[in-house]
């Protein structure tokens, strides 16, 4: 059997764009100096628990932009710890060579000292940390807690306010040309979970709660964005709402997952100057999305994951996935498995990223769908 002339016309075209996109790729690569791109910050920016395979943020605008990337964040550190790295040499010359900056800073500043404010709150040492929240919010005058916690986190607030203001001097200091880029703060416990605890319902004491902590953390996050020399890249608004669905919330952990990462890196591509190139990771990460969570993805999120994809699936170019993409791919799979494709044809169907073509990628392809 033959494949349809369509298909075949497409493919044929596919390759010839590829020759003619290597053949510019190689001439910037011998005419013009890689753009560096260097990472530093917490443990949103260390990738933290992304699985192997998965990317960071940082590795979306490394490809977008062609930038070669360095990442000196780690898990954990607050503002005062990316100060005292950057009194060392290595992260000194890192900032004087970069041409991007991008950093997320603050969060652990808050963090650590709610945490610790929670843990006191357990009934037992052996009590969940999120059970533990769930019980005191349907038992308690949230009034009460808040009063508590803002005496808990005035000092830090103060400090990290202050230490944001000296990063920027001290990056300036070393480069005053690089484009600095740093993101607001997320609230880490939006969730879509029952609000009801032993029988009681405590949505409206989880939302007066949630309703605080994004209060707390745009005492920071206000700070960031009046930096004079900073680009501000505003992921509270991005997650604000459906927070739920960019983080690791199935195993209560408030670092963000793939489709959070790819969310990131979208947002931060836009603050971003130059040329950018577009990516078939985008789709792959909106692909393993749980349909129900796909669906739920707000329509301005989702248009920005897409304005920056290469809309892998997408067979026929007209910016859609369809019934026709599908069955186009099926034909493939079913009539032609020892046909040979260009690498950019190869990465218009290979829609899940496994390197092969095969059903999987229909099954893929549809899921999207």
């Amino acid at each position: 059997m033959k494949k349809t002339k369509w298909f075949h016309r497409s493919l044929a075209a596919m390759s010839a764009a590829a020759v003619g996109i290597s053949a510019i790729v190689i001439v910037n690569a011998d005419t013009q100096k890689k753009k560096q791109l260097l990472i530093l910050g917490d443990s949103i920016s260390a990738g933290y628990g992304l699985a192997e395979g998965e990317w960071g943020y940082y590795d979306y605008i490394a490809e977008c932009t062609g930038a070669e990337l360095t990442n000196y964040a780690v898990s954990g550190y607050e503002t005062k710890d990316v100060l005292a790295q950057l009194q060392t040499a290595e992260i000194q010359n890192a900032v004087k060579n970069a041409d991007v900056i991008c950093m997320s800073i603050g969060s652990n500043d808050l963090l650590h000292p709610t945490l610790a404010f929670v843990e006191n709150l357990k009934a037992s040492p052996d009590e969940d940390m999120y059970d533990a929240m769930q019980r005191v919010l349907s038992d308690s005058d949230v009034r009460s807690l808040t009063s508590e916690l803002t005496s808990t986190l005035r000092d830090p607030i103060n400090q990290a306010k202050e230490n944001i203001a000296e990063l920027e001097t001290q990056i300036r200091a070393l480069n005053s040309d690089a484009e600095l880029i740093m993101f607001t703060l997320y609230n880490p416990f939006e969730t879509n979970r029952s609000l009801v605890y032993d029988g009681k319902d405590y949505s409206s004491s989880y939302q007066s709660f949630m309703d605080y902590v994004t209060g707390q953390e745009e005492r920071i996050s206000g700070v960031i964005r009046n930096l004079k020399t900073v680009e501000t890249v505003d992921i509270c608004t991005r997650f604000l709402g459906t927070g739920w669905l960019y983080l690791r919330d199935e195993i209560n952990d408030i670092h963000p997952n793939e489709v959070g990462h790819a969310l990131i890196a979208a947002t931060a591509l836009g603050a971003i100057d130059g040329e950018k190139t577009n990516s078939s990771e985008f789709v792959r990460a909106l692909g393993s999305m749980p349909a129900d969570e796909r669906a739920a993805l707000p329509a301005l999120n989702r248009r920005l994951l897409l304005s920056y994809a290469t809309m892998v699936g997408d067979l026929d170019s007209n910016k859609k996935w369809e019934n026709a993409d599908a069955e186009a791919l099926m034909r493939y799979v079913t009539e032609m498995q020892d046909g040979q494709l260009s690498a950019d044809a190869a990465e218009l169907t290979d829609v899940n990223g496994d390197g092969s073509i095969d059903i999987l990628d229909v099954t893929a392809l549809l899921s999207i769908k």
